[in-house]
Parts: structure tokens; sequence; C-alpha cells
């Protein structure tokens, strides 16, 4: 399994929490369980897709932002990659 899948909670500051929030509300993921791992996905299917995964709600949550913004930081003028 993969480290992000392990990676634990960040330090919860409003303001963690606010873009978090922001993010899931703005573009609405899909939210899963599957066993003992929560999921959101954005996409099609995983390998074209947006995804967080994580022991909690939450660390998936911070997952899903940091691929989310880690695919799209490489965009051209400020426009989405996928």
């Amino acid at each position: 399994m993969s480290d992000c899948y392990e990676s634990r909670e960040e330090e919860l500051t409003p303001a963690t929490y606010e873009a978090v929030m922001t993010l899931l509300r703005s573009v609405n993921p899909v939210f899963s369980r599957d066993g003992d791992m929560y999921c959101f996905l954005l996409g099609e299917n995983l390998q074209e897709g947006v995804s967080g995964f994580g022991k909690t709600a939450w660390i998936a949550a911070q997952n899903f932002s940091k691929d989310f913004f880690g695919k799209n930081s490489h965009a051209d003028k400020g426009g989405f990659a996928c």
C-alpha cells in the first residue's frame, strides 16, 4: 500500500478545514468506503480521475485535495489539467 494511504492527519486549522471542505463542495467527488479505507473520487476511474484514500474520511479528504492540486498545478494559464 502506498504511503499516501497511510498519511497522518495534518494539523487541523480552521484555514485547512475550510480549504478542503470548499474544494469538496465545489467539485463534488464521489465518497465511498472499501473495507477499512475511505475514498473520494472525481472522474471515471482511478487511472484517469483525481482520488484520495485514507483510514479516516478526513485523511481521504486531505489526500484528495493534494492529488487535485498536484494534478492541476501544471495546467497552462491557470486552467485545469483534467
